[in-house]
């Protein structure tokens, strides 16, 4: 009977959408997987370099291997809210008369084929290569050992969500393990540090007592799983299943009700970030993550401004950078019920202008003190992008995005979700990429002293030129929306 359910796997994989969509797609995602493999591998081989040059006190094996248990704990916490169970693959032989037994073998197997559970053996491998000596040691059995630790943090994520405890409570085992390695690395850090080598360096030597250790883990928070699954079986698969939410009592969305002529569209697009899997973790995360990258880039690495111009332009943009791409996708799947409304279109488009700019704006001043600390052509520069991207970059995605015809599932999981995925979305990210050269070389042609400095003076000018004429260009891309509204409807109820 597993036999089949693993079967039963493999063709539901081959019968996904994914392989109805079109050759450009495939071979994009194709060279998107290997990019991500090389850059990882890539990183294995180039860390030691970088931690040679910039932390020579301790060598780059003692640094990473040091660290050990501050990526697993990491790593623990990203797959708590990030890594989805296969529950809504499973729910479909809930009606069967197959053993609960069996049903949570398949839940425990499929939850094995999460790219987490890989991921960082690309890294290692390459990293291994330049750190362990082969003569010496056995760099296939520190392979094997980091293999054998993710499989213990799949372990405790498989425990996590099987607690019949309800979804918050589910994080506290992650939390309580996060915890943990963060205290152990702040009252004991070289102890802690010198623990993480030696368990390497034991893989390396083929320590009986490490890998016998580690397997015993990974066995007993599996067998934990696989008892609780058994245990609370049908309401594990319930909770996971599509929920829908009604008002509540929410002040935020009350507020936001409340709002003057824009408060029910953004109420709307509140729901829609907020409530969608795809689109949730990037809503809360892109603020920690801007000031965070930036603070890497002003303390630690020591690099040109235009070296990073890209990343700063997409985080200048924030989150309407990302979800702007997708300009009426999200509303696919209920757009035949706005459509039957009379709603103003214009108003609608304005008001996700509005609120992608104004959480824009919100990062913004929150980076200000960061980046004055940091050095003021790094403000100037950032400044720049930011109103370059909330002007010409939302009219870009906005102008564009009126001809996007793929839905997105608001129910549908974050990672590897081929739904949406069309070629003119990635045309549109290159094209915004590319108009800032024109920019560039008009800045150097000014002054090649101060090119940077003009560059984002003049980033400055044309955002603000596109920001005050925003009701002038919306007004352009309503109509336009408005002529091809019911081809894209159709095209809706086609997928």
């Amino acid at each position: 009977m597993f036999r089949k359910l693993v079967l039963h796997s493999w063709q539901m994989f081959r019968r996904s959408p994914f392989y109805e969509k079109s050759m450009f797609v495939k071979g994009f995602f194709a060279f998107l997987l290997f990019f991500i493999l090389t850059q990882l591998y890539a990183l294995g081989t180039i860390l030691p370099v970088l931690l040679n040059e910039h932390f020579p006190q301790h060598t780059p094996g003692a640094w990473v291997y040091g660290f050990l248990f501050a990526i697993l704990g990491f790593e623990l916490l990203v797959r708590v809210f990030v890594q989805k169970t296969p529950s809504q693959q499973v729910r479909p032989y809930l009606h069967l008369p197959i053993p609960q037994s069996t049903m949570a073998l398949n839940w425990l197997f499929r939850s094995w084929l999460h790219p987490f559970n890989f991921y960082m053996l690309v890294f290692f491998y390459s990293f291994v290569r330049v750190t362990i000596n082969p003569e010496t040691s056995s760099q296939a059995l520190v392979l094997v050992g980091i293999f054998l630790l993710s499989a213990l943090n799949q372990g405790v994520y498989a425990f996590t969500k099987s607690l019949d405890k309800g979804r918050i409570w589910g994080f506290i085992p992650a939390f309580l393990v996060a915890g943990m390695v963060l205290l152990a690395y702040t009252l004991f850090p070289d102890q802690t540090m010198e623990l993480g080598l030696s368990i390497v360096l034991g893989f390396a030597d083929a320590n009986p007592v490490i890998f016998l250790s580690l397997i015993a883990g990974v066995v007993f928070f599996h067998f934990l799983a696989f008892t609780q699954v058994k245990n609370s079986f049908y309401h594990i698969f319930e909770q996971d299943s599509p929920q829908k939410a009604g008002m509540g009592n929410n002040p935020l969305e009350k507020w936001l009700a409340s709002v003057p002529v824009y408060g029910k569209y953004w109420l709307l697009e509140w729901r829609l970030v907020t409530r969608n899997k795809r689109s949730r973790f990037n809503f809360y995360s892109m603020i920690p993550m801007s000031v965070g990258f930036m603070a890497v880039i002003g303390f630690w690495l020591d690099a040109q401004l235009e070296t990073y111009m890209i990343i700063f332009l997409m985080l200048a943009g924030s989150y309407g950078g990302f979800h702007l791409q997708n300009m009426f996708s999200w509303e696919s799947h209920f757009f035949d019920y706005l459509a039957s409304r009379p709603f103003d279109l214009y108003t609608f488009i304005r008001a996700k202008f509005y609120f992608y700019g104004l959480y824009a704006a919100l990062q913004w001043l929150l980076m200000i003190p960061l980046m004055l600390v940091i050095g003021q052509d790094v403000f100037l520069f950032y400044t720049g992008l930011f109103f370059y991207g909330c002007g010409v970059g939302f009219w870009l995605y906005m102008r564009l995005g009126t001809g996007n015809s793929t839905r997105f599932d608001a129910n549908g999981k974050s990672a590897f979700n081929m739904e949406g995925i069309s070629g003119m979305k990635t045309l549109m990210v290159i094209l915004l990429f590319f108009s800032v050269i024109p920019v560039i070389i008009i800045a150097a042609l000014i002054s090649t002293e101060h090119v940077w400095t003009i560059a984002s003076l003049l980033f400055i000018v044309i955002g603000l030129a596109f920001i005050f004429t925003h009701q002038s260009w919306i007004r352009n891309i309503g109509r336009r929306f408005e002529n091809r509204k019911y081809v894209n409807l159709a095209i809706y109820r086609q997928k």
